[in-house]
């Protein structure tokens, strides 16, 4: 049986769970104690994790300019130090 609607495929599962988490509905839930020490654990080692992720991205970042404008430097030292006589400061 063809549905009427071409959309009526995705439609359905929509409306059912609006019209379910419309309803309204009393719970009695229990929050175990460790829950919280859980939550704590959790966002603790996120943040230590975005931490560690973040330092190590900025000295990868640090080392691939380094390495980048080394070369350039390099070169041009290269340049201004093969100038001849004269070229000694002291």
């Amino acid at each position: 049986m063809q549905s009427p609607l071409p959309y009526d495929d995705w439609l359905r599962p929509v409306l059912v769970i609006v019209a379910l988490s419309i309803v309204p509905s009393t719970a009695f839930a229990y929050v175990d104690p460790g829950a919280g020490a859980l939550v704590i654990q959790l966002v603790l080692s996120a943040a230590i994790g975005a931490v560690v992720y973040i330092r190590r991205l900025r000295a990868t970042a640090i080392r691939a300019w380094e390495a980048l404008t080394g070369r350039f430097r390099s070169v041009t030292r290269d340049a201004s130090e093969g100038s001849g006589a004269g070229s000694d400061p002291r």
